[in-house]
């Protein structure tokens, strides 16, 4: 939370809306992943030194006594030794991308080949056209981009349409369109995303939202009442 607050706290020159929300998403990004780094890089080291430490407490154990005190540092370190597997296992998880797996599987190579074979998968080794098969990448970065141009291109004008009197709809209300979002019913959205999928292409999963709500909320509500502004307007 103190990385987050300090990243959103930094000076931002934009005065959009957008702009600042961008820029302060990616200060607490660049922010979160520096802090990252310097927690979680050496968790394999940190890990295996917890346990080397508690298997000589496990063999001193077998000709002695222990002391209050080493009962207590192994046990801490048991602790630590599980909390440090906990996150490599999550880590691993997030990259091979497996929402249901056996509680307790931490199988490392299980999940490398797992990222492995994700990576295979998503890779398009040729497509086909009508000049036959290519394998160049920008040969088929053109295939993919003259696809999906066609496709979502404007279609030609239509020569008939329904004839809305024929249907007998009821009006609706739709006066309440126009009234701006309450800072209760944004959160209420929020807090219902799920919390381990990223809703854009920012990489924020819900739970920063959610965690973070307090601290971010002011520069949420710009954008959303800036939308709602122009939304009332072509609504009017």
């Amino acid at each position: 939370m103190e990385v987050v607050q300090q990243a959103w706290s930094a000076p931002i020159v934009h005065v959009e809306p957008c702009q600042r929300l961008f820029h302060k998403l990616r200060y607490a990004g660049k922010a979160l992943t520096k802090w990252g780094r310097k927690l979680f890089s050496n968790t394999k080291v940190m890990m295996h030194a917890a346990l080397l430490v508690i298997l000589h407490f496990d063999k001193a154990e077998e000709n002695r006594q222990l002391s209050m005190r080493e009962i207590d540092i192994r046990d801490r370190l048991k602790k630590k030794a599980i909390a440090l597997a906990v996150i490599e296992r999550a880590r691993k998880k997030q990259c091979a991308c497996i929402a249901h797996i056996k509680e307790g599987d931490a199988n490392t190579r299980f999940f490398h080949l797992r990222v492995n074979a994700r990576r295979r998968k998503n890779h398009i080794h040729r497509l086909k056209d009508n000049n036959g098969w290519v394998t160049e990448h920008d040969a088929k970065e053109e295939i993919v981009h003259n696809h999906f141009k066609a496709a979502i291109a404007r279609g030609a004008p239509r020569s008939c349409d329904f004839n809305w009197d024929g249907l007998h709809f009821e009006d609706p209300e739709l006066s309440d369109l126009g009234e701006p979002f309450t800072e209760e019913e944004v959160k209420s959205t929020v807090f219902q995303m799920p919390s381990d999928k990223a809703p854009g292409p920012d990489g924020f999963t819900g739970a920063f939202f959610k965690k973070c709500w307090d601290i971010i909320k002011e520069d949420i509500m710009a954008v959303v009442q800036l939308f709602g502004n122009l939304h009332a307007e072509n609504f009017h």
